[in-house]
């Protein structure tokens, strides 16, 4: 049975989101939503329209794995999902950026680098 899981690269300006299938073990779409008050709104919709059945939120950490700022923000964040009554597991998302960046070429636009990010993050989980 195939699940709908909607990958999350968390950022203060920008949110890049992938959606994929467990079935297949593909990314079907890569998008960016600004972080704004209607964030959550959007993810609501998002969620809803597409069944998505759990959620991968990459966790970002310092170079020696040690917690950040951005770290507790997103942890933050997460409990925020938790009203989505959707199953959340937190993914390491260690140099998700620079391999996005090296995916995408030359100076790519943020939100393309923020999307493809958590396409990785959900291609790494899906191939676990």
């Amino acid at each position: 049975m195939n699940h709908t899981i909607l990958a999350i690269d968390y950022g203060l300006a920008r949110v890049g989101l992938a959606l994929g299938d467990s079935e297949a073990g593909v990314v079907s779409s890569r998008q960016t939503f600004a972080n704004d008050p209607q964030l959550m709104e959007k993810l609501i919709l998002l969620c809803s329209d597409n069944q998505v059945q759990k959620i991968i939120l990459g966790l970002p950490r310092g170079l020696d794995s040690q917690e950040t700022r951005q770290t507790k923000v997103t942890r933050e964040f997460a409990k925020e999902l938790e009203a989505l009554n959707i199953p959340i597991e937190l993914r390491d998302e260690a140099g998700t950026s620079s391999l996005a960046k090296e995916r995408l070429g030359k100076n790519p636009p943020k939100e393309l680098v923020d999307a493809e990010s958590a396409a990785i993050i959900l291609e790494e989980y899906l191939n676990d």
